[in-house]
């Protein structure tokens, strides 16, 4: 079975580009530009593993991290980037979270860490 990836990034080039990248790789993909629109995806949809922007619009990855494992008997796999200092990545694993990325990511990079977590090579067929 192809794994699932949810990419929530309030920045659209980012996001398509991340969607893309993805999909190349042979990962299921869905998108959410906000924390909001990732619940809502979580509500109805199972994913194998969040990728998420730490600052959003409505909120930040800390509350979805938050949020997920409150309402999900089974976490995902959570990775989560910023561009801005200031986040605590230590503060953010003991919550849960499993990678802590600073923008820009290389796409082999971040394609390599997703793969260790979800047991597939980079860029072989789901």
């Amino acid at each position: 079975m192809t794994p699932t990836i949810l990419v929530v990034e309030d920045d659209e080039a980012l996001r398509d580009a991340l969607v893309a990248l993805l999909k190349r790789r042979g990962y299921a993909v869905q998108a959410a530009s906000s924390a909001n629109d990732a619940i809502r995806v979580l509500s109805s949809e199972a994913v194998d593993l969040i990728l998420s922007d730490y600052y959003m619009a409505d909120g930040n990855g800390q509350d979805l991290l938050d949020y997920v494992r409150r309402h999900n008997p089974s976490v995902p796999p959570f990775i989560m980037m910023t561009g801005q200092a200031g986040v605590s990545a230590a503060e953010l694993r003991r919550s849960g979270l499993q990678e802590f990325l600073t923008k820009p990511v290389s796409s082999r990079s971040l394609v390599e860490i997703i793969a260790r977590y979800l047991s597939k090579s980079p860029g072989s067929p789901g």
